[in-house]
Protein backbone atom coordinates (compact mmCIF):
# COMPACT_ATOMS: atom_id res chain seq x y z
CA UNK A 1 0.00 0.00 0.00
CA UNK A 2 1.45 3.27 -1.09
CA UNK A 3 1.70 6.06 1.44
CA UNK A 4 -0.70 8.95 0.90
CA UNK A 5 0.83 11.73 -1.19
CA UNK A 6 1.56 14.84 0.76
CA UNK A 7 -0.40 17.91 -0.34
CA UNK A 8 1.89 20.66 -1.48
CA UNK A 9 1.42 24.04 0.24
CA UNK A 10 2.56 27.54 -0.55
CA UNK A 11 5.68 28.56 1.19
CA UNK A 12 5.76 31.82 3.12
CA UNK A 13 7.85 33.42 0.39
CA UNK A 14 5.36 32.39 -2.29
CA UNK A 15 2.48 33.82 -0.26
CA UNK A 16 4.32 37.10 0.17
CA UNK A 17 5.00 37.26 -3.56
CA UNK A 18 1.33 36.66 -4.38
CA UNK A 19 0.21 39.27 -1.85
CA UNK A 20 2.72 41.75 -3.24
CA UNK A 21 1.48 41.19 -6.78
CA UNK A 22 -2.15 41.65 -5.69
CA UNK A 23 -1.26 44.84 -3.82
CA UNK A 24 0.61 46.14 -6.87
CA UNK A 25 -2.35 45.43 -9.14
CA UNK A 26 -4.70 47.18 -6.72
CA UNK A 27 -2.37 50.16 -6.60
CA UNK A 28 -2.38 50.33 -10.40
CA UNK A 29 -6.12 49.79 -10.89
CA UNK A 30 -7.59 51.96 -8.12
CA UNK A 31 -6.48 55.32 -9.58
CA UNK A 32 -7.78 54.27 -12.99
CA UNK A 33 -11.11 53.24 -11.48
CA UNK A 34 -11.27 56.52 -9.57
CA UNK A 35 -10.61 58.49 -12.73
CA UNK A 36 -13.24 56.51 -14.62
CA UNK A 37 -15.78 57.13 -11.84
CA UNK A 38 -15.02 60.85 -11.82
CA UNK A 39 -15.28 61.03 -15.61
CA UNK A 40 -18.69 59.34 -15.41
CA UNK A 41 -19.82 61.85 -12.77
CA UNK A 42 -18.62 64.80 -14.85
CA UNK A 43 -20.52 63.36 -17.83
CA UNK A 44 -23.63 62.92 -15.68
CA UNK A 45 -23.34 66.53 -14.54
CA UNK A 46 -23.33 67.73 -18.15
CA UNK A 47 -26.13 65.33 -19.11
CA UNK A 48 -28.37 66.79 -16.40
CA UNK A 49 -27.74 70.24 -17.80
CA UNK A 50 -28.91 69.02 -21.18
CA UNK A 51 -32.03 67.52 -19.58
CA UNK A 52 -32.79 70.86 -17.94
CA UNK A 53 -32.36 72.49 -21.35
CA UNK A 54 -34.88 70.09 -22.89
CA UNK A 55 -37.36 70.73 -20.05
CA UNK A 56 -36.93 74.46 -20.63
CA UNK A 57 -37.56 74.02 -24.35
CA UNK A 58 -40.86 72.26 -23.64
CA UNK A 59 -41.80 75.03 -21.20
CA UNK A 60 -41.07 77.59 -23.91
CA UNK A 61 -43.52 75.89 -26.24
CA UNK A 62 -46.25 76.95 -23.80
CA UNK A 63 -44.73 80.33 -22.92
CA UNK A 64 -44.43 82.00 -26.32
CA UNK A 65 -40.76 80.84 -26.41
CA UNK A 66 -39.72 82.98 -23.41
CA UNK A 67 -37.26 81.68 -20.84
CA UNK A 68 -38.81 81.09 -17.39
CA UNK A 69 -38.47 83.94 -14.94
CA UNK A 70 -35.64 82.84 -12.77
CA UNK A 71 -36.24 84.70 -9.52
CA UNK A 72 -39.30 86.58 -8.33
CA UNK A 73 -41.23 87.25 -5.16
CA UNK A 74 -44.87 86.69 -6.02
CA UNK A 75 -47.82 88.21 -4.17
CA UNK A 76 -50.02 85.51 -5.67
CA UNK A 77 -48.19 83.02 -3.48
CA UNK A 78 -48.56 85.24 -0.43
CA UNK A 79 -46.13 86.56 2.17
CA UNK A 80 -42.45 86.13 1.52
CA UNK A 81 -42.75 83.07 -0.66
CA UNK A 82 -40.55 82.87 -3.72
CA UNK A 83 -40.91 81.53 -7.23
CA UNK A 84 -37.92 80.62 -9.36
CA UNK A 85 -37.26 79.19 -12.81
CA UNK A 86 -37.00 75.63 -11.46
CA UNK A 87 -40.37 76.09 -9.74
CA UNK A 88 -41.93 77.03 -13.08
CA UNK A 89 -40.45 73.92 -14.70
CA UNK A 90 -41.76 71.81 -11.80
CA UNK A 91 -45.18 73.47 -11.60
CA UNK A 92 -45.99 72.62 -15.19
CA UNK A 93 -44.49 69.14 -15.04
CA UNK A 94 -41.82 70.05 -17.58
CA UNK A 95 -39.04 68.59 -15.45
CA UNK A 96 -41.02 65.51 -14.41
CA UNK A 97 -42.41 66.98 -11.19
CA UNK A 98 -45.88 68.31 -10.45
CA UNK A 99 -45.41 71.03 -7.85
CA UNK A 100 -48.15 73.04 -6.24
CA UNK A 101 -48.92 75.18 -3.21
CA UNK A 102 -46.21 75.28 -0.59
CA UNK A 103 -43.94 73.10 -2.72
CA UNK A 104 -43.22 76.18 -4.83
CA UNK A 105 -41.49 77.85 -1.91
CA UNK A 106 -38.07 76.50 -0.87
CA UNK A 107 -38.70 72.90 -1.93
CA UNK A 108 -37.50 70.74 0.95
CA UNK A 109 -37.21 67.59 -1.11
CA UNK A 110 -34.18 66.89 -3.32
CA UNK A 111 -34.70 66.19 -7.00
CA UNK A 112 -31.79 64.42 -8.74
CA UNK A 113 -32.16 66.36 -12.01
CA UNK A 114 -30.91 69.54 -10.37
CA UNK A 115 -27.96 68.06 -8.51
CA UNK A 116 -24.59 67.34 -10.07
CA UNK A 117 -23.26 64.09 -8.52
CA UNK A 118 -20.02 65.92 -7.73
CA UNK A 119 -21.79 68.70 -5.85
CA UNK A 120 -20.99 67.86 -2.24
CA UNK A 121 -20.27 71.39 -1.05
CA UNK A 122 -21.59 72.37 2.39
CA UNK A 123 -24.98 74.10 2.35
CA UNK A 124 -26.45 76.68 4.68
CA UNK A 125 -29.96 75.31 4.17
CA UNK A 126 -31.26 71.76 4.26
CA UNK A 127 -33.48 72.15 1.22
CA UNK A 128 -33.16 70.25 -2.04
CA UNK A 129 -29.78 70.98 -3.60
CA UNK A 130 -29.67 72.92 -6.88
CA UNK A 131 -26.30 72.88 -8.62
CA UNK A 132 -27.27 75.01 -11.62
CA UNK A 133 -28.36 78.56 -12.41
CA UNK A 134 -29.97 80.36 -15.36
CA UNK A 135 -28.00 83.09 -17.12
CA UNK A 136 -29.06 86.39 -15.58
CA UNK A 137 -30.56 89.32 -17.50
CA UNK A 138 -31.17 92.79 -16.07
CA UNK A 139 -32.59 95.75 -17.97
CA UNK A 140 -32.21 99.46 -17.21
CA UNK A 141 -35.13 101.91 -17.15
CA UNK A 142 -34.93 102.24 -20.94
CA UNK A 143 -35.12 98.49 -21.49
CA UNK A 144 -31.44 98.11 -22.41
CA UNK A 145 -29.27 95.26 -21.18
CA UNK A 146 -27.19 96.31 -18.21
CA UNK A 147 -23.52 95.74 -18.91
CA UNK A 148 -22.98 93.24 -16.11
CA UNK A 149 -26.16 91.17 -16.74
CA UNK A 150 -26.77 90.65 -20.50
CA UNK A 151 -28.19 87.11 -20.19
CA UNK A 152 -31.60 85.49 -20.66
CA UNK A 153 -33.92 85.98 -17.68
CA UNK A 154 -34.16 88.24 -14.66
CA UNK A 155 -35.55 91.68 -13.85
CA UNK A 156 -35.82 95.30 -14.88
CA UNK A 157 -33.85 97.91 -12.93
CA UNK A 158 -33.32 95.75 -9.83
CA UNK A 159 -37.08 95.58 -9.13
CA UNK A 160 -37.09 92.10 -7.58
CA UNK A 161 -38.81 92.21 -4.21
CA UNK A 162 -42.14 93.91 -5.02
CA UNK A 163 -43.35 92.26 -8.21
CA UNK A 164 -45.91 89.67 -9.25
CA UNK A 165 -45.54 86.84 -11.71
CA UNK A 166 -46.90 88.96 -14.56
CA UNK A 167 -45.14 92.16 -13.56
CA UNK A 168 -43.66 94.31 -16.35
CA UNK A 169 -40.57 94.54 -14.14
CA UNK A 170 -39.68 90.99 -15.06
CA UNK A 171 -37.33 90.50 -17.99
CA UNK A 172 -37.03 87.44 -20.19
CA UNK A 173 -35.66 86.71 -23.65
CA UNK A 174 -37.37 84.69 -26.37
CA UNK A 175 -35.31 81.97 -28.04
CA UNK A 176 -35.63 83.62 -31.45
CA UNK A 177 -34.14 86.82 -30.00
CA UNK A 178 -30.87 85.05 -29.24
CA UNK A 179 -28.58 85.89 -32.15
CA UNK A 180 -26.09 83.04 -31.79
CA UNK A 181 -27.49 80.08 -29.87
CA UNK A 182 -24.36 77.94 -30.23
CA UNK A 183 -22.28 80.62 -28.54
CA UNK A 184 -24.69 82.01 -25.90
CA UNK A 185 -24.80 80.69 -22.36
CA UNK A 186 -28.17 79.47 -21.04
CA UNK A 187 -27.38 77.59 -17.82
CA UNK A 188 -24.24 77.04 -15.79
CA UNK A 189 -23.02 75.60 -12.54
CA UNK A 190 -23.50 77.92 -9.63
CA UNK A 191 -22.51 77.57 -6.00
CA UNK A 192 -23.57 80.82 -4.44
CA UNK A 193 -23.57 84.56 -5.01
CA UNK A 194 -23.02 85.91 -1.52
CA UNK A 195 -21.42 83.21 0.62
CA UNK A 196 -17.79 82.21 0.67
CA UNK A 197 -17.82 79.12 2.87
CA UNK A 198 -21.02 77.31 1.84
CA UNK A 199 -23.65 77.12 -0.88
CA UNK A 200 -27.10 78.67 -0.63
CA UNK A 201 -28.20 77.39 -4.04
CA UNK A 202 -31.29 75.29 -3.24
CA UNK A 203 -34.49 74.48 -5.10
CA UNK A 204 -37.06 77.26 -5.04
CA UNK A 205 -34.75 79.83 -3.47
CA UNK A 206 -34.27 83.24 -5.06
CA UNK A 207 -30.64 83.56 -4.06
CA UNK A 208 -28.28 81.76 -6.43
CA UNK A 209 -31.10 80.79 -8.81
CA UNK A 210 -29.21 82.68 -11.49
CA UNK A 211 -25.64 82.39 -12.67
CA UNK A 212 -23.83 85.72 -12.87
CA UNK A 213 -20.72 86.42 -14.94
CA UNK A 214 -18.92 88.62 -12.44
CA UNK A 215 -18.97 85.77 -9.93
CA UNK A 216 -17.26 83.55 -12.49
CA UNK A 217 -14.55 86.10 -13.07
CA UNK A 218 -12.61 88.48 -10.87
CA UNK A 219 -9.32 90.25 -11.27
CA UNK A 220 -8.78 89.76 -7.53
CA UNK A 221 -8.56 86.01 -8.00
CA UNK A 222 -11.32 85.30 -5.48
CA UNK A 223 -12.48 81.77 -6.29
CA UNK A 224 -14.17 80.98 -2.97
CA UNK A 225 -17.69 81.18 -4.42
CA UNK A 226 -17.11 78.97 -7.45
CA UNK A 227 -17.86 75.32 -8.02
CA UNK A 228 -14.60 73.46 -8.44
CA UNK A 229 -15.90 70.10 -9.52
CA UNK A 230 -14.09 70.20 -12.82
CA UNK A 231 -10.89 72.00 -11.94
CA UNK A 232 -8.06 70.70 -14.08
CA UNK A 233 -6.00 70.19 -10.93
CA UNK A 234 -8.53 67.57 -9.83
CA UNK A 235 -9.32 69.31 -6.55
CA UNK A 236 -12.80 68.58 -5.17
CA UNK A 237 -13.37 72.11 -3.93
CA UNK A 238 -12.52 75.35 -5.66
CA UNK A 239 -11.03 76.96 -2.56
CA UNK A 240 -7.33 77.34 -3.18
CA UNK A 241 -7.53 76.21 -6.80
CA UNK A 242 -6.00 78.71 -9.25
CA UNK A 243 -8.68 80.54 -11.21
CA UNK A 244 -7.22 79.50 -14.56
CA UNK A 245 -7.85 75.84 -13.58
CA UNK A 246 -11.55 76.40 -12.97
CA UNK A 247 -13.68 74.85 -15.72
CA UNK A 248 -17.39 74.46 -14.88
CA UNK A 249 -19.97 72.99 -17.23
CA UNK A 250 -22.09 75.39 -19.26
CA UNK A 251 -25.23 74.67 -21.29
CA UNK A 252 -25.67 76.84 -24.38
CA UNK A 253 -28.91 77.94 -26.00
CA UNK A 254 -28.60 75.41 -28.82
CA UNK A 255 -28.45 72.56 -26.28
CA UNK A 256 -24.76 71.62 -26.27
CA UNK A 257 -22.63 71.52 -23.11
CA UNK A 258 -19.09 72.81 -22.77
CA UNK A 259 -16.54 72.51 -20.00
CA UNK A 260 -15.22 76.06 -20.38
CA UNK A 261 -12.79 78.32 -18.54
CA UNK A 262 -13.46 81.84 -17.34
CA UNK A 263 -11.26 83.14 -20.14
CA UNK A 264 -13.34 81.22 -22.69
CA UNK A 265 -16.52 82.84 -21.40
CA UNK A 266 -15.22 86.42 -21.29
CA UNK A 267 -13.45 86.31 -24.66
CA UNK A 268 -14.53 89.11 -26.99
CA UNK A 269 -15.90 91.36 -24.24
CA UNK A 270 -14.49 94.31 -22.29
CA UNK A 271 -14.49 92.04 -19.23
CA UNK A 272 -11.37 90.37 -20.60
CA UNK A 273 -9.50 93.61 -19.97
CA UNK A 274 -10.71 93.99 -16.39
CA UNK A 275 -14.21 95.53 -16.40
CA UNK A 276 -17.69 94.25 -15.59
CA UNK A 277 -18.92 94.94 -19.13
CA UNK A 278 -19.98 91.56 -20.50
CA UNK A 279 -21.50 92.83 -23.74
CA UNK A 280 -20.04 90.85 -26.61
CA UNK A 281 -19.17 87.84 -24.46
CA UNK A 282 -20.73 84.40 -24.45
CA UNK A 283 -22.98 85.62 -21.64
CA UNK A 284 -24.60 88.15 -24.00
CA UNK A 285 -27.74 86.97 -25.83
CA UNK A 286 -27.16 89.61 -28.49
CA UNK A 287 -24.03 87.73 -29.50
CA UNK A 288 -20.62 88.94 -30.58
Amino acid sequence: MRPAAKKSAFTLIELLVVISIIALLIGILLPALGQARRAAQVLSCGTKLQQIGRATAVYQNDADSFYPTQATRSSSLGGNQELTWDDLLGKGGYDGRSLGGDQLNFSAFPYPLYQCPLDDLPQVFGNGRRTYGLSVLSLDNDGNRRIQFPGLSGWRNNAVNDISVDSPNLASVRVEDVLNGSNTLAFGENRSWNLAAASDNVLGRVQSSDVRPFLHWTNAGDTSRFLGHHAESGEANITGVPQQDYRPNYLFVDGHVENASNADMEEGSPAASGTFDWHGSRWDHKGR
